[in-house]
C-alpha cells in the first residue's frame, strides 16, 4: 500500500512540470515588443512570411523626416509607427526598403530604449531621437535575424529605422537636429 504522502508529492510534481511544459509553448506577452530589454538569445531563423515591400494596411501613417535647417536636403519617407501593434510588427518580414524609406517609431516614454532584429530580414541603422529631435545616438548596420538587444545609453522618445549605411550617408549622428512632418494619418491615431 502506498502512503498519502507519496502519492500527494507525485502529483504535485506532474503539476509542476505540466506548468513548465505550458510555459515554454507559450509566446512572450505583447508589452515584450521589439523594445524588450531582457532578450538575449541567439539569433533565430525567419519564418516564411509575406513580402511586405509594399506598406502593409497595419501602417496607415506616414510622414517625411528631414535634417533641421536643410529645406532642400535629403528627405526620409517613413511609415510611422505608434501602436504597440505596429510597434512590434516594425519592418519584419521586409526583403527589401528602398534609400530614403523608413519607419518611425513613436515610442510610449522617454527613456533608454533597446530594439531587437528578430525576424527582420534586412540590416539596418538605427537612430534614437529625443523628444527635442536631436539625435541621441545612432546603431550602425545593426545585424538582420537577431535577438540581441540594440540601443544607446541616452533616452528618446522616437527611433528611426532606415536602411544600414544611410544614416552615414545622410550624416547623421549623434547631436544632428532632425524635423518631423506628418504627411497621411489615420483617424485612430493621435
Amino acid at each position: 500500500m502506498r502512503r498519502p504522502e507519496s502519492r500527494t508529492k507525485k502529483m504535485a510534481m506532474r503539476a509542476v512540470l505540466l506548468a513548465l511544459t505550458a510555459a515554454a509553448c507559450t509566446r512572450p506577452p505583447a508589452t515584450a515588443e521589439r523594445t524588450d530589454t531582457a532578450l538575449q538569445a541567439a539569433p533565430v531563423a525567419a519564418p516564411p512570411g509575406p513580402d511586405l515591400s509594399s506598406a502593409p494596411a497595419l501602417f496607415r501613417s506616414r510622414g517625411e523626416v528631414r535634417i533641421a535647417g536643410r529645406p532642400d536636403g535629403p528627405v526620409v519617407r517613413v511609415e510611422l509607427a505608434r501602436s504597440p501593434e505596429e510597434r512590434e510588427q516594425g519592418l519584419m518580414y521586409r526583403r527589401s526598403l528602398a534609400d530614403g524609406a523608413g519607419m518611425l517609431f513613436f515610442m510610449p516614454d522617454l527613456r533608454p530604449w533597446r530594439f531587437w532584429m528578430r525576424n527582420t530580414l534586412i540590416p539596418l541603422d538605427m537612430v534614437f531621437v529625443g523628444e527635442d529631435w536631436r539625435v541621441a545616438g545612432v546603431v550602425a548596420r545593426a545585424q538582420p535575424l537577431t535577438e540581441t538587444g540594440r540601443g544607446v545609453a541616452e533616452p528618446s522618445r522616437y527611433v528611426l529605422e532606415i536602411g544600414a549605411g544611410q544614416a552615414e550617408a545622410l550624416h547623421i549622428e549623434r547631436g544632428t537636429a532632425l524635423e518631423f512632418r506628418e504627411l497621411v494619418s489615420d483617424v485612430g491615431h493621435p
